[in-house]
């Protein structure tokens, strides 16, 4: 059978074309066939049944195809592989579809314009969503290309069903809704878009849909920049979401987000936020300014981020509460007014090889029964480097702190911690705190001075140091409370400004191998405690303590 060749149909006003309206050019038109208007106004409500090409004469902003009043939608499309180019569609109602595809349809948009009303794709129900694997083609019902959607009400384009649709190089913008609804299976692949205020979110998924998303930028979304639902799943890489009037990505139910090279700039509330049993990874992702929390985990949600950025953040920089959990490696928090890390609740945090600097608060708050495992990490310029007031165990290891104004690190009443390999310089009033009810261990590291004492240890406070090396504290190496307690094994107090060790009424601490070196007293204090020494030396002499006649340190400066 021959090849049939396929014909071109114009259409023009006042004579200018074969036909009048284009309704009539296209139930002339065989499959294949192209559709050329010219230029002006066309009401009509068209119906595309199969293959077929419609295209501007002159090119785009010269042919407007616009729906006529009673709610039907400038453009149905109904069979596969139609294309529309340089075309202005005009719904009629800002409400309702301007354009529809139906299940099994597919539609090339190139160079268009959709104002009005909102382009609406259904797919075949029952579709399996796909994953998105490297390489992965996939195919698409529905393709924009260089278009432009504004003016809708509720959403600017609504996905569903199975439906698949591909945005590249497009604007989105003025929208009294949402910019992007997807349903069901529907899948949406973008490159390039940009979206523009919205009052609702910039794109919302719900049930099973997926969104794979580059090069793309939303600012002033009305709400959320993303916002996922149920089992919905988006792929993010070298995006912008700016100023969003609520959270810059919002996952709730069981739905899951990888971040990749992504911002997230001033949002009104926390930048990333997972709910229920949520999931989210980020890779080289910046949050900026975020007027609440850069990460707010609750429920059972889980986070991994990596080589990722939380700057200037409104409350704490992250938290977490109820049962979530979250590692950051390689990541860095600055300037908050708050924590750097708030774990509350039972939730889990892991955080190592990281930075925290210049926070109001703490860099690690861990509170409640959560727990904590921070390390190779380095605090710097916060009231107190890390504070443990959880029972559940957390472990601090060859971590940093620098210049906390309070205490470089703390384990509070009802505290569990061990402390391993760290160091601690410049603390105000301590190198470590253990408060009276608190349970520690501590292995090496070093304090190095501060303007106040290496380690305080309150009443009833029972720690076991080993191998801690105190240097150039500006009050003492050890100051114990009244009836505080515990053991120092291998350690060294070197330099301090007051007596090396400081000895409350009733304090009993044991000493185990431990020097005193270039302190201008071994003991300082009451003399009505009872410590226990085994082989300490004092600048190579045996130490030891006479009870009631150890000196009272002189007074503060």
């Amino acid at each position: 059978m021959p090849h049939r060749t396929t014909r071109t149909h114009v259409v023009g006003p006042r004579g200018r074309g074969a036909h009048r309206l284009v309704a009539d050019a296209l139930r002339a038109a065989q499959p294949g066939d192209s559709v050329v208007i010219t230029p002006g106004r066309y009401q009509e409500s068209l119906e595309l049944a199969h293959r077929v090409v419609l295209v501007a004469e002159q090119g785009p902003g010269t042919v407007v195809l616009a729906a006529p009043p009673g709610g039907a939608p400038v453009l149905r499309v109904l069979g596969p592989d139609c294309l529309l180019r340089g075309l202005e569609l005009e719904g009629a109602d800002p409400g309702d579809p301007a354009v529809t595809v139906t299940a099994g349809a597919g539609l090339v948009l190139d160079h268009c314009t959709v104002t009005g009303g909102r382009i609406e794709v259904r797919g075949p129900e029952g579709a399996e969503p796909g994953d998105f694997r490297e390489g992965e083609e996939g195919t698409s019902a529905v393709l924009l290309r260089d278009c432009r959607l504004t003016g809708a009400r509720h959403a600017a384009l609504r996905l569903s069903g199975g439906a698949r649709v591909r945005v590249e190089s497009t604007t989105v913008a003025e929208v009294d809704g949402v910019g992007a609804v997807l349903a069901g299976t529907a899948r949406l692949d973008v490159t390039g878009l940009r979206l523009e205020s919205t009052t609702g979110s910039g794109i919302r998924l719900r049930g099973r849909s997926r969104l794979r998303m580059t090069e793309s930028r939303l600012t002033s979304p009305g709400r959320a920049g993303l916002l996922l639902e149920d089992t919905a799943h988006a792929l993010v890489t070298t995006t912008r979401i700016e100023t969003p009037g609520t959270a810059g990505l919002h996952l709730g139910g069981e739905s899951h987000a990888d971040l990749t090279d992504t911002r997230v700039l001033r949002p009104a509330a926390s930048a990333l936020v997972l709910q229920d049993g949520a999931r989210l990874t980020a890779d080289g992702c910046t949050v900026t300014a975020p007027g609440a929390n850069g990460l707010l985990a609750t429920g059972t949600a889980r986070a991994r981020l990596t080589d990722c950025r939380l700057e200037d953040c409104g409350f704490s920089a992250v938290h977490l509460a109820d049962r979530a959990e979250a590692v950051f490696t390689d990541c860095r928090v600055r300037r908050g007014a708050e924590h750097g890390f708030h774990v509350a609740g039972s939730a889990v945090l892991g955080l190592t090889d990281s930075t925290v600097g210049e926070v109001v608060l703490t860099g690690v708050a861990v509170t409640d029964e959560a727990r904590a495992t921070v390390t190779g990490c380095r605090i710097d310029t916060a009231h107190t480097g890390v504070a443990v007031a959880s029972p559940a165990g957390s472990r601090i290891d060859r971590t940093t702190v620098v210049g906390a104004s309070r205490a470089g690190l703390e384990v509070s009443s009802g505290g569990r911690a061990v402390l391993t390999g760290n160091r601690v310089t410049g603390s105000g009033a301590a190198g470590l705190l253990f408060d009276a009810g608190s349970e520690a261990t501590v292995e090496g590291g070093s304090v190095e001075g501060g303007s106040g004492s290496g380690v305080v240890v309150w009443t009833g406070a029972r720690p076991v140091i080993t191998g801690l090396r105190i240097d150039g504290t500006g009050r003492n190496g050890v100051y114990f409370a009244e009836g505080a307690g515990g053991l120092l094994s291998s350690c060294d107090l070197v330099g301090t400004r007051l007596p090396a060790l400081h000895l409350a009424a009733g304090a009993a601490p044991r000493l185990r191998r431990c020097r005193v070196l270039d302190c201008p007293a071994a003991f300082g204090g009451d003399g009505a405690a009872a410590p226990v020494l085994e082989q300490c030396d004092v600048d190579g002499a045996p130490l030891s303590f006479a009870p009631g006649g150890a000196p009272r340190p002189p007074a503060p400066p």
